[in-house]
């Protein structure tokens, strides 16, 4: 098999990338590790540090495709994947043994869609 990507948007509206769907991922970029800053605190009579607080830093998640030109496919993609609306990638990897869900916020570009 290899790598399936189902994006499904806060309306519930969800298409999959993935070679059996003919909408191919050729860049998947930005969901490698975050940035987490975390807030210590300490007092006097006390060993160590106690955390106060944790941040996460956002980060831009990138997906490049091709797909073969078809009206319905562009359509849906473009119904599925809105600005402003808040997503979940859901990764999987059956060659790795890797299904994992990715919660998007929010969608801050305009979808561009490229055709073969």
């Amino acid at each position: 098999m290899g790598v399936t990507v189902i994006y499904t948007n806060s309306l519930g509206k969800s298409v999959e990338f993935s070679e059996a769907s003919g909408i191919r991922l050729t860049t998947l970029d930005g969901i490698s590790k975050n940035e987490i800053t975390l807030s210590e605190s300490s007092v006097s009579n006390q060993i160590g540090t106690t955390v106060s607080g944790a941040s996460i830093e956002p980060k831009d998640i990138t997906l490049e495709g091709r797909f073969k030109y078809n009206a319905d496919t562009r359509k849906k993609l473009l119904d599925v994947i809105l600005p402003g609306v808040s997503a979940t990638l859901r990764y999987i990897n059956t060659r790795a043994g890797i299904d994992v869900y990715l919660s998007l916020i929010h969608i801050s570009e305009p979808t561009r869609l490229r055709c073969i």
